[in-house]
């Protein structure tokens, strides 16, 4: 990498196409170790957990340091038509009651009518899918283009974590994803998620409207 860096400087200085060629074989030098060393830290990361699986607290402790877990900062009181909300529970009903009223859809009988007016006069496709089937190779794409930096789910599982397992849970959650589809069921737990107010940083804290959903 200094040895990129130095390049990239003299490159600048001179300014000739030998130089800049240079400097671009290095980087690309770069960027193939740093992606290798990378997965190689993943893999020897999963090793260790699958080697302290059978203890609890080594386990999590190691789960913490990789996934970057940080406990979630507090609420405080909030403020809501001129009463004040302590307790977690009423803050968590006084913020799902504020965000459901932020995307209720409004459908009136003129919609309706356009709808079936639509269905009339458009004629069902003849073309229709058999079977839809997923590979672990697509499973696998999917899951390695994840956003690490994204909360997780109700399952508690970081997206990094799901990201550094990728190559060894691809093939199940095929096989999962294909049943699940073959039989038309849809997992409960699936339809599930983790709604987390984000303060919008601007305002009182204290304001239910100065915060903003986080899935």
């Amino acid at each position: 990498m200094r040895k990129r860096d130095r390049l990239f400087k003299l490159a600048r200085t001179r300014q000739t196409d030998h130089d800049w060629a240079r400097w671009r074989a290095q980087r690309n030098i770069v960027t193939s170790a740093n992606r290798r060393l990378k997965k190689q830290h993943m893999r020897h990361k999963i090793s260790i957990l699958l080697e302290n699986k059978k203890d609890p607290f080594k386990y999590h402790t190691i789960l913490k340091s990789i996934t970057g877990f940080k406990r979630d900062s507090s609420i405080p009181p909030l403020i809501a038509e001129d009463n004040i909300i302590s307790d977690d529970r009423s803050k968590a009903e006084a913020f799902n009651s504020y965000f459901c009223a932020q995307t209720d859809i409004n459908l009136t009988s003129t919609h309706h009518q356009h709808l079936q007016n639509y269905l009339n006069t458009h004629p069902e496709t003849t073309h229709h899918l058999d079977r839809i089937e997923l590979t672990s190779n697509e499973v696998l794409r999917v899951i390695n283009s994840l956003d690490a930096s994204k909360a997780c789910g109700s399952d508690k599982l970081p997206t990094r974590l799901l990201k550094m397992a990728a190559i060894y849970i691809a093939e199940p959650l095929a096989k999962i994803f294909n049943k699940s589809l073959a039989n038309g069921k849809y997992p409960t737990l699936w339809k599930k998620a983790n709604v987390k107010p984000v303060f919008k940083g601007k305002g009182s804290a204290s304001e239910i409207k100065n915060y903003r959903r986080l899935l």
